[in-house]
């Protein structure tokens, strides 16, 4: 946990903001058959779709490409 602590506390550099409410494929690909994200006042819904074996998958990848060091921080809810 002191790793996580030292490397949280570097001074990072917000190079993506994505507030979920706008569309999201100026910043965003996703990919994935069934895949699909809609936007809501809360922010965006992220489904890999509605088969629950293994028959769904989704990735949702950035457009802009990074280097370096890398945080991504974000919020889940279930």
């Amino acid at each position: 946990m002191s790793k996580f602590d030292e490397l949280n506390e570097r001074d990072w550099c917000v190079k993506l903001d994505e507030a979920g409410d706008g569309d999201w494929r100026e910043n965003w690909v996703l990919d994935g058959q069934r895949a699909l994200i809609r936007n809501t006042e809360k922010g965006m819904v992220f489904s890999a779709g509605p088969i629950r074996e293994d028959g769904c998958h989704a990735v949702l990848w950035t457009r802009e490409l990074f280097t370096g060091d890398l945080k991504v921080e974000f919020d889940f809810t279930r």
